[in-house]
């Protein structure tokens, strides 16, 4: 697929977008030239090739024409689908120059409830996010059960941002939420592009 001065990168190489050679690796993918690799406990004994280097025991079957005539005839899986578009994927990567070196944050926007500051990188160029979300919660210490409740939802909202977080692969993500002082619940999230 590369020639050979890119055999070692070739992989890992932005390159133009191409149709043709999608739609020709596409076409390749059928039940007909299907390879499966399946690793099991289960057929410890039931092999017949051992691999030369390490003894790691495997077996070589061929698929029967009857499985494949299945598996063409039977209706897709509508649990198999591709994923929603993802949100974090930015559609335009070019990094504005900044005017001028910032040392210290810009207030942008105050309201009552909130204030955006803004200050870019001007050393590494690099896009990052930090919001911090208090939530005051002045009767989450009043009783045992208030503070129960208080963490069940700070744990919950965690796990919910976790999983929203999946979907920026192109950014690690951090969230931290938690209970401070039993009157407050605070939301940390650090995207670093």
């Amino acid at each position: 697929i590369y020639p050979p001065k890119d055999w070692l990168v070739g992989s890992l190489l932005p390159s133009d977008f191409n149709p043709a050679i999608i739609q020709k690796i596409l076409n390749e993918l059928s039940p007909e030239n299907v390879r499966i690799f399946w690793e099991s406990k289960k057929f410890e004994g039931l092999t017949d090739k051992f691999e030369p280097w390490y003894g790691t025991a495997y077996s070589i079957e061929k698929v029967s024409s009857s499985k494949i005539q299945a598996w063409m005839s039977s209706a897709p899986n509508e649990n198999l689908h591709l994923p929603a578009p993802n949100v974090f994927i930015p559609k335009d990567l070019s990094i504005k120059n900044a005017q001028e070196e910032v040392k210290f944050p810009v207030l942008l926007r105050k309201s009552s409830y909130s204030k955006l500051w803004y200050k870019p990188d001007t050393v590494f160029s690099t896009p990052k996010a930090y919001v911090k979300i208090d939530f005051n919660c002045p009767h989450a210490g009043n009783s045992p059960e208030t503070e129960v409740l208080g963490d069940l939802f700070a744990r919950l909202l965690l796990d919910y941002l976790n999983e929203y977080g999946l979907s920026s692969l192109l950014m690690p993500s951090f969230f931290f939420c938690g209970i401070l002082q039993l009157i407050m619940l605070r939301l940390l999230v650090f995207f670093m592009a």
